[in-house]
């Protein structure tokens, strides 16, 4: 790995890493987890990594890849799965620890529900003009 990514994003060595020792390659670790906004999982950590050298592979992702990421579940590619906020406060209250994901689902889903509110005022509002104009 120090050959291919000799220091981390501080500049640091890779050798100087305890979390690295012993480290030489990916067979190397007994478990990782990715926290992804992109497609890193299903494009590079499954086929690349986990795929090639078989370890215990887990993620964190927005809600929106989420579900393209199920399948890498039931197949066992991925052995867990933090899916967007929900998730994350899921996560959260199995440990006991209640934080930031926890407090973001209320004002998440009230959000949710406004969103819900002006779809359904919008397509009032398109249907009772179209109905008035008379091209219903």
């Amino acid at each position: 790995m120090a050959g291919t990514f000799p220091f981390d994003t501080a500049g640091t060595a890779i050798g100087d890493l305890p979390v690295l020792d012993g480290a030489k390659n990916l067979k190397d670790f007994s478990f990782v987890f990715d926290f992804a906004a992109g497609d890193s999982m299903e494009f590079w950590w499954i086929p690349f990594g986990q795929e090639k050298h078989r370890f215990p592979f887990a993620g964190g992702c927005t809600a929106v890849m989420a579900p393209d990421l199920y399948p890498f579940l039931q197949s066992k590619q991925l052995v867990g799965l933090l899916g967007g906020l929900a998730g994350a406060a899921e996560y959260e209250t199995i440990i006991g620890v209640p934080g930031s994901a926890t407090a973001g689902m209320e004002p998440q889903s009230v959000t949710h529900l406004i969103i819900i509110v002006f779809i359904l005022l919008g397509n009032t509002v398109y249907f009772m003009t179209r109905r008035r104009s008379g091209t219903v």
